[in-house]
């Protein structure tokens, strides 16, 4: 997944703050293997209230921001009850740097999306606590496609995550902890699941990259995007 607005916004927009630490955690915005079109979906289950909801991961298309390669990463939320949240994130690395971060937008249920000022991000300068742990062991995991070979982490509060550089975007398999659970549901590349829901402005389409800059001529900063309409009146995180 990547910065801590977009993963507490994630969890409290969907109605539920199930694991949240964890997830900032794992979720730093260190991508796996990126490239345009891979998904993943996963399920988040909150044993307090028995509610669930269904969160797609996908990179929707790339750009060169400052000679490096950055990704358009999005964020698809459906809770059982509410409307769908999308957020994204164009990254040119971690989002816990926020160097990294180059463009934000946001878009609850049928509102038009909001851009999300940068300096309003809350990011995370130290490491977080999973790039600190050796894995515990490695195992391979039963999902709906098959088994994965993991790495086992357990983090000081208990919660234990299974992750594989095999598993783009995110590496994540599952989640586990005595305040909810985040399971993958099935992933792959192309297809419908890979379809951006929200088209961020000056975003390319996901068949088209930008052409590499001329080390003679850099591209200091990226291009502005067209006026974001800022009439949005329903909830933000």
């Amino acid at each position: 997944m990547y910065a801590r607005i977009l993963i507490a916004g994630t969890l409290l927009a969907a109605g539920t703050v199930s694991a949240q630490s964890a997830l900032q955690d794992v979720l730093a915005g260190k991508l796996v293997k990126p490239e345009v079109g891979v998904w993943a979906w996963y399920e988040i289950d909150d044993p307090a209230t028995d509610e669930k909801v269904q969160l797609r991961q996908a990179i929707t298309a790339e750009e060169r921001v400052k000679r490096k390669d950055g990704f358009w990463v999005e964020t698809l939320i459906r809770p059982q009850v509410g409307f769908p949240v999308v957020y994204k994130m164009l990254l040119t690395g971690p989002a816990t740097d926020p160097g990294n971060v180059h463009a934000v937008y946001y878009q609850a249920g049928t509102e038009p999306p909001v851009e999300v000022p940068l300096d309003e991000l809350e990011v995370q300068a130290e490491p977080t606590e999973i790039e600190q742990l050796e894995p515990l062991e490695e195992v391979n995991m039963p999902t709906p496609q098959g088994n994965i070979l993991c790495r086992h982490y357990k983090l000081a509060d208990g919660t234990e995550v299974w992750t594989s550089d095999e598993l783009p975007p995110l590496g994540i398999v599952r989640l586990q902890s005595d305040k909810g659970n985040m399971v993958l549901q099935r992933y792959g590349k192309g297809g419908p699941d890979a379809a951006a829901q929200l088209r961020a402005p000056g975003e390319p389409s996901g068949q088209e990259t930008e052409a590499p800059q001329d080390s003679a001529e850099p591209q200091e900063e990226r291009e502005k995007p067209a006026p974001v309409r800022r009439n949005f009146g329903g909830r933000r995180p």
